[in-house]
């Protein structure tokens, strides 16, 4: 499925941008990377994972405003002013519609950190928890939610571009038929997508969060006991049998 790719990629660029050892950056030491994950939690939420990576040439900038006194120690009084400051407009620039309604992005937990790049330079990362408000309009078998995503902020840097989109996997006991349902993704303005080399440059994209049905009598995505218990009980009348087998075939042997 398209999503699995697009939540694979996801994952790459997720490890990537862990693995910062002290040498150049893996996506270019003057690259901006980015990856949004969305995550439909049911009644019309959704939860987002913003990941932002700077290579050591864009980082620079980034920890100079960091380092507000630049005594060469970051203390967490300047984390926060850091992360309040630069954080709220980029989210903000953000075109979240749900249903062709925007729906407003907010900042509810954040971090940063730097690790020792190449040349004595430092890489920095910037990992955000973004909560959207409600949409006003409730799911109801049968009618699809559409999202469409918009993120073109440093457009013009090299670097690795991403936007995915995955169902709540605590959230099967759900009524919400969407959570029972699949997701197809586009790309949102007829090639917002781009690739320079294998590196992807997702700037939009659009999901179509298609309803299922639910069976009343378990919640979506759990295993029934009784499922289990067969399965069990199958494998001991295997292993019975083929143990009567080599039994008989030894005593005539």
């Amino acid at each position: 499925m398209v999503v699995q790719r697009v939540i694979a990629a996801v994952v790459v660029l997720l490890s990537l941008m862990r693995a910062q050892p002290a040498h150049a950056h893996p996506m270019g030491m003057s690259s901006i990377n980015r990856a949004l994950d969305f995550t439909y939690a049911g009644d019309g939420r959704f939860r987002v994972v913003y990941a932002l990576d700077f290579a050591e040439g864009p980082a620079y900038a980034e920890i100079e405003a960091l380092d507000a006194d630049h005594d060469g120690k970051v203390t967490p009084e300047e984390q926060r002013r850091y992360l309040d400051s630069r954080l709220p407009p980029l989210v903000d620039a953000w075109v979240v519609l749900v249903d062709g309604t925007r729906v407003p992005p907010t900042v509810v937990a954040s971090h940063v950190d730097t690790k020792p790049g190449e040349g004595g330079l430092d890489t920095l990362r910037i990992d955000a928890e973004v909560a959207l408000a409600a949409s006003p309009r409730r799911s109801t078998p049968g009618q699809p939610l559409t999202l469409y995503v918009k993120d073109d902020a440093f457009r013009d840097s090299p670097g690795w571009r991403e936007i995915g989109a995955e169902l709540a996997p605590d959230a099967g006991a759900s009524s919400d038929p969407l959570l029972a349902g699949t997701i197809e993704t586009t790309t949102g303005d007829g090639g917002a997508m781009v690739l320079e080399g294998r590196t992807p440059r997702m700037i939009d994209a659009r999901f179509t969060f298609r309803p299922g049905s639910h069976d009343e009598s378990l919640p979506t995505g759990r295993v029934p006991p009784w499922g289990g218990l067969f399965a069990l009980l199958v494998l001991l009348w295997g292993g019975l049998f083929a143990w009567l087998f080599r039994k008989r075939a030894a005593a005539q042997s």
